[in-house]
């Protein structure tokens, strides 16, 4: 029993240094699939986060025009209002939803800004990745524009 186990132990030895070696490996093909070469798959991840984009461009202009109706029937409820106190209470109303409509954009705007960010972070070497999208581009930068960082 004695014996077998210094053999056990430079089996697992070697067993772990080619383990090691295969993660050495693995880890440089990832190095050099960041420095530029498409790594296995990233692709698919790049049209996973641009699916992920359009998404929230969409809630983005969703939101858009929801607030775009919502404030024209706050408004409409302040003119029509005659008591000057009720009045008062339906602008601050107004100001709260527009608030609540900002923060909202605001958040969506930083999610795209996120993914675009993290997709320009797995292949730096098309750092304007959107431009194979033109109309995908386009409303991204309309989007930034509008919530600057």
């Amino acid at each position: 029993m004695r014996a077998t186990l210094p053999l056990l132990l430079v089996a697992l030895a070697a067993r772990g240094a080619g383990a090691l070696s295969l993660v050495s490996a693995a880890a440089a093909g990832a190095t050099t699939g960041l420095d530029g070469a498409k790594g296995p798959g990233s692709d698919q991840v790049v049209g996973h986060f641009k699916g992920m984009i359009d998404g929230y461009v969409s809630k983005y202009e969703d939101e858009e025009a929801r607030f775009a109706q919502q404030d024209a029937a706050m408004q409409q409820v302040v003119e029509a209002t005659a008591d000057m106190e009720a009045k008062a209470r339906a602008v601050d109303e107004k100001l709260k939803l527009q608030r609540e409509h900002e923060d909202k954009l605001k958040g969506f705007a930083g999610f795209v800004r996120t993914l675009s960010n993290a997709v320009v972070a797995m292949k730096p070497t098309e750092p304007d990745w959107l431009a194979t999208f033109p109309d995908l581009k386009a409303k991204v930068d309309r989007i930034f524009a509008a919530n600057p960082t």
